[in-house]
């Protein structure tokens, strides 16, 4: 069963200073939990994510931990915002 996603982690993603939490937890879970931290979280959200100029150092942090079928997945729904990435002010 998938949880219900919590306003607090997603205000976690964003925020400067405790999304370095977020990374911390990110990278310590097991891998069960991570599971579900990232089907709830990440996945289907990435475009937006990525270029987001705090939360896309915990998405590449949680990005460490993916399983192959999840990193396949993760260019599949980045393919088409590569530029888009690329170019974000956050990355200048």
């Amino acid at each position: 069963m998938q949880p219900e996603p919590s306003d607090f982690i997603a205000t976690l993603l964003r925020d400067p200073t405790s999304s370095h939490l977020l990374e911390i937890i990110a990278k310590n879970l097991p891998q069960e939990a991570f599971a579900i931290l990232w089907s709830t979280y990440f996945q289907g959200k990435l475009p937006r994510l990525a270029i987001h100029p705090v939360a896309n150092f915990v998405v590449a942090k949680a990005i460490e931990r993916v399983t192959a079928e999840q990193l396949v997945r993760i260019c599949e729904e980045l393919v088409d915002t590569w530029q888009k990435t690329i170019s974000a002010p956050c990355f200048h």
